[in-house]
């Protein structure tokens, strides 16, 4: 495009963003249908002609623009996984419950430990008549909110090494609780949260109690003072 041109598109942008704002659906549709005339792969006029359309109820047209938006996302690395989820969304309100299903793997494929994800591809799966759901039993909430993986299940054998049996982990546990100070009892069974840095990495949560210890000093405390500490320590 000449310099001309691309002062009528940006103008056009401008003047979508308003015409969105203000809820005036019809004008924005016209006004981002002629902007990807100009720029096929704008995702920013791709996702408001989706906007428009939906509050239009023009649900089959949207899902072209939604689709297109995804695909520009993936070429280009933009985000665009708000368009994966409002895909879900008119699928499933079209009666396309296949494509919703095709469209929730791939975004639980991106966010494999996200309960969201999680929950929309077994709503899926199930609404497509298929049983193996995925299950969220493997995430583990620290104290920042964020889901991390416990890690995957280890094999029979690994290194060449046998992993010990239940009874062997339980005579470690009870060895370990009968020697340590009372504060630092269960904490083999705690899980570890997330060390993003150093400030927390000495906390672990047990999921018995419910509460954090600090493996430096033993204290235990609630996931309230655990998050008072953090702030104190910014």
């Amino acid at each position: 495009m000449n310099e001309s041109e691309v002062e009528d598109v940006t103008h056009l942008m401008i003047e979508l963003g308003k015409l969105i704002k203000t809820k005036q659906w019809e004008v924005a549709e016209s006004c981002a249908k002629i902007i990807i005339q100009r720029l096929p792969n704008d995702i920013y006029a791709l996702k408001r002609l989706g906007i428009a359309l939906v509050k239009q109820g023009k649900f089959n047209e949207a899902v072209t623009y939604y689709e297109k938006a995804v695909e520009v996302g993936k070429t280009f690395g933009a985000g665009h996984l708000e368009y994966v989820k409002q895909l879900d969304v008119l699928y499933r309100r079209l009666g396309r419950h296949e494509d919703a299903f095709q469209i929730c793997s791939y975004y639980l494929s991106q966010y494999k430990y996200s309960k969201d994800a999680i929950n929309r591809f077994n709503r899926s799966a199930k609404l497509t008549g298929r049983s193996e759901l995925v299950k969220a039993e493997n995430l583990v909430i620290t104290p920042s909110n964020r889901r991390v993986p416990l890690g995957k299940p280890l094999s029979p054998i690994e290194g060449n090494i046998p992993i010990p049996t239940t009874k062997e982990i339980d005579e470690v546990i009870r060895n370990w609780n009968e020697s340590v100070p009372a504060e630092y009892r269960g904490l083999l069974e705690a899980q570890p949260i997330e060390r993003p840095n150093r400030a927390i990495s000495d906390f672990v949560f047990n999921s018995k109690t419910g509460k954090y210890t600090n493996l430096i000093t033993g204290k235990v405390v609630t996931r309230k003072e655990l998050l008072a500490v953090f702030r104190n320590r910014k």
